[in-house]
């Protein structure tokens, strides 16, 4: 069960950075400057801390609300590191949805025990919207 579960991560560690090449073509021209500025003042995983495989999340989509994608409150850093945080944390275990409640979630995860962060990523599925 173990080796099935690691061997998902790395799918879906995979999926992501094709997604995110993917999304360069529909991106703004200004994400580059703007990802790079958020990641050079938030440089590890604001729910574990990992410094590795880290990402800029959007809170509220920019599919959703495209005037929000360069918007710097808009932003958060998640790792796709030994947590998932992005994946489990930000879209509740799925990339088809986002967690609205993600700052709160990112959070507690970063300061709770580690039964509790289970039970944080599936609070993170309970919450998430299309």
């Amino acid at each position: 069960m173990a080796l099935l579960s690691k061997w998902a991560s790395k799918v879906s560690k995979f999926r992501s950075v094709v997604r995110e090449r993917d999304k360069v073509r529909h991106r703004s021209s200004g994400w580059e400057a703007v990802r790079d500025a958020h990641l050079a003042n938030s440089p590890a995983c604001v729910a574990c801390g990992g410094e590795h495989l880290l990402q800029v999340h959007h809170i509220v989509p920019f599919s959703t609300a495209p005037d929000l994608e360069l918007e710097p409150s808009n932003l958060i850093t998640l790792c796709m590191g030994e947590f998932d945080c992005h994946l489990k944390l930000g879209h509740g275990g799925s990339f088809r949805h986002y967690n609205p409640r993600v700052i709160a979630a990112a959070a507690e995860f970063r300061e709770a025990e580690l039964g509790r962060r289970e039970a944080l990523i599936k609070e993170a599925r309970a919450w998430r919207l299309d």
